[in-house]
């Protein structure tokens, strides 16, 4: 009653100034929390700091004093051109980044970032273009250049010191960090002008503060991705190259922190990277290399658990490179031969040996198995091939892709046997990564890649020459499915998939074959027959039950089968999809490779199929027919030249391990809680609420106008009432 009395009081003009007081508090819970998270205070550059900036100059020993090895970060840009031809096209309007079909204006215009994709975008963001312009000026020492780049510099700059809300990639984590080593390359480059202009230092000194600032906010800290590992290093770049400043110790202090806690869950306990791919793997082993050569340039003792993990990791990466320099593609790998697509971070990477050595390199708990064995051939004494398991998954961490169980297969520099790869993000087909058909791993049709159900355990075995896993993970229908790789002879590999359990549901796999190598059915249509171009043949041939289906497949539009990634492009190449529709449900691939000029293995048939567990194959060639039968935990092999036995033995538990890493990544979630990037949709709430405003201040005018409710203050006290409550609704509908 007194409230209503008190409204009865009120006059229409109180009426809306609280209407739209309420108002405003409703739209600043929606966008104060998005200013707040990209705000940093812009520092002031006084002339006693850029004096002593200049000052450096006299004191060689710098980072500063080698402008070639700033950029701990590389700015994520692809491209065969050189530096000069890039800055000619950049100049005359031509350069078109990523996978763009719209050239870049030049000097940037910030309605020029508008509808790119994420490879143009986050390229231009990490400053792309001046970065270019300083590689012309340093090929050439062309004056022309480093203008450039000043000028684009400082348009930059200017739109990152005005912007109040995120525009493209202007804010991106990778962004911010990669253009951090620009910002400095330049400054050292531009300080050694004997006519320089000082209002230029101090405006780009103040765009890499600013930078800088930015990556040292929390909020902004990317503990689960490599993104946060290149945050924490372009501080320490930032903080040994400009040591001067007084935030310089605060950000190099920070960085060590962070990345201390974030190495404990960034490299797994035998040394692969929980990225889940070889790719980003050998990004990782990069970035510890940069991580422990900043630190020291900072003055920072190095932890010995960063050397430790470093020296595990780069073991890893000896047994998967091959020698020509590829890598196996699994997840977000490239399928390049002569260069990887991340290579830039560290510099050459030491290659394979040219014959690595003959011993099956199982890491267990990073779920991952390298066998390099031989081949037979007649002319020559090193023939290796090299074949790769992987059955990693780690819910939580970035690219992570669903491909447990999945392998490739490399001899005679050929990839045989490989994955879809690193799809770029924007490409149209992105989508397939994240699907079973974008690997060679069993899987059943249909099935969704729910982290709950891609939990794998397994056996290894090896005598000799041979070698055997037996992998095998729980599906979300309930079933399991299981991969046994067999190892039996040179160039001779044994693949057999299962699914057990209670229903019938199709089991599947998609082999894919690099570009370059051309396949024929065989006759009797369950096999193929692969051939490269050094005149080398893979026989491929399958096994399974009477509804047993093979057929081959090239790339087409809204399909994954048939792709491949080769040098950041996809690529068009001949795959094959084979399905077994029911019982007997298994698929047995027998794999065989002839170098040019030899022999093959002719044939395989199931005997006996009792269960993954319990089964007998006969292999017919050219000294015989051969059986292999398993019985429980033993693989014997028997008839031909070579008989002998594998007994399997349970890998350790990686579950532990598992849960330790969830509990870390936990742990991290609660100190450095993930930003939700939802702009577009306060966006769009905004847009909706805009109207209920405007609708709600039209019925207040007409309240006012007509005389029978003039004096009636209840409609204008709901309308408060309902901005009221939107005001507490709307902040913990978009917490949600």
């Amino acid at each position: 009653m007194i409230m209503i009395r008190r409204a009865n009081r009120m006059s229409n003009r109180s009426w809306i100034v609280l209407l739209l007081t309420v108002m405003s508090a409703v739209f600043g819970s929606i966008w104060l929390p998005e200013l707040a998270h990209y705000f940093v205070v812009t520092p002031s550059v006084s002339g006693e700091t850029i004096a002593r900036f200049r000052d450096t100059l006299s004191h060689p020993g710098s980072l500063l004093d080698n402008p070639n090895i700033i950029g701990v970060v590389s700015v994520p840009l692809r491209s065969s051109s050189s530096p000069i031809a890039l800055a000619e096209q950049v100049l005359h309007g031509d350069f078109k980044p990523g996978y763009d079909l719209r050239p870049v204006r030049f000097p940037m215009v910030a309605d020029d970032l508008n509808a790119r994709g994420p490879e143009a975008g986050l390229s231009l963001a990490s400053l792309a273009v001046p970065s270019i312009l300083l590689d012309a000026y340093t090929a050439t020492g062309n004056a022309g250049y480093l203008e450039a780049a000043r000028q684009d510099i400082l348009s930059w700059s200017n739109l990152e010191r005005h912007a109040w809300l995120p525009l493209a990639y202007l804010w991106n984590d990778h962004a911010v960090a990669a253009r951090t080593g620009v910002l400095l390359r330049f400054l050292a480059t531009y300080r050694r002008l004997p006519d320089l202009d000082e209002s230029v230092l101090r405006e780009v000194l103040v765009f890499a503060m600013r930078g800088l600032t930015f990556l040292a906010k929390d909020s902004h800290f990317t503990f689960w991705s490599n993104h946060g590992v290149m945050q924490n290093l372009a501080l320490l770049e930032g903080a040994a190259a400009l040591d001067f400043l007084p935030d310089s110790a605060a950000w190099a202090d920070k960085a060590m922190a962070r990345l201390q806690e974030q190495f404990m869950w960034y490299v797994g306990e035998d040394g692969f990277v929980l990225e889940d791919s070889p790719g980003y793997h050998r990004v990782g082993i990069a970035l510890l290399e940069a991580a422990i050569r900043m630190a020291k340039l900072t003055g920072r003792e190095v932890p010995r658990n960063w050397t430790e993990q470093y020296v595990r990791a780069r073991r890893i990466d000896d047994a998967l490179a091959r020698p020509d320099g590829s890598l196996p593609v699994f997840g977000d790998t490239d399928g390049g031969v002569s260069s990887d697509v991340h290579r830039a971070y560290a510099g050459e990477l030491a290659l394979a040996p040219a014959c690595p050595p003959l011993q099956p390199l199982v890491y267990p708990i990073s779920g991952l198995a390298v066998i390099w064995s031989r081949l037979n051939s007649p002319s020559a004494s090193c023939r290796m091939a090299q074949l790769v398991v992987k059955w990693s998954h780690w819910p939580g961490h970035a690219h992570q892709t669903p491909d447990e169980m999945a392998l490739t297969l490399w001899a005679e520099g050929t990839a045989w046997l490989t994955n879809l790869g690193y799809w770029p993000y924007g490409a149209p087909g992105r989508q397939f990564t994240d699907s079973w058909q974008s690997s060679n791993a069993p899987h059943l049709q249909g099935e969704s890649p729910i982290d709950a159900s891609r939990l794998v355990s397994g056996a290894q075995g090896a005598s000799g020459d041979r070698f055997a896993l037996d992998l095998s993970r729980h599906a979300g229908s309930g079933q399991t499915v299981g991969r046994q790789v067999l190892g039996m002879a040179p160039g001779q590999w044994l693949v057999i998939d299962s699914v057990a359990g209670e229903g019938i549901v199709p089991l599947e796999v998609v082999w894919t074959y690099p570009p370059g190598v051309s396949l024929a059915l065989l006759d009797d249509g369950q096999g193929f027959r692969a051939a490269d171009a050094q005149g080398n043949t893979a026989l491929m041939q399958i096994v399974g039950g009477p509804r047993l289906e093979v057929r081959q497949v090239r790339g087409q539009v809204g399909s994954a089968p048939g792709w491949t990634v080769v040098n950041g492009m996809p690529a068009r190449t001949a795959g094959i999809v084979v399905h077994q529709g029911d019982s007997p449900r298994y698929l047995a691939t027998l794999m065989s490779l002839a170098p040019s000029g030899a022999a093959y293995v002719q044939g395989a048939r199931m005997i006996e199929w009792l269960g993954p567990d319990r089964w007998k194959l006969a292999v017919s060639g050219s000294s015989g027919i051969r059986l292999v039968e398993r019985d429980g935990s033993a693989i014997a092999f028997s008839g031909g030249v070579d008989p002998g036995s594998i007994i399997l033995s349970p890998m350790p538990d990686s579950a532990t391990s598992r849960a330790s890493d969830h509990r870390r990544l936990t742990e991290a979630l609660s100190k450095y809680p993930k930003w939700r990037d939802i702009y577009a949709y306060r966006l769009k709430l905004s847009k909706w609420l805009l109207w209920a405003a405007l609708s709600t201040l039209c019925v207040l005018f007409v309240v006012r106008r007509v005389p029978r409710l003039s004096s009636v203050q209840w409609p204008r006290l709901a309308m408060v009432t309902g901005w009221t409550l939107l005001l507490a609704a709307v902040p913990a509908y978009l917490s949600t």
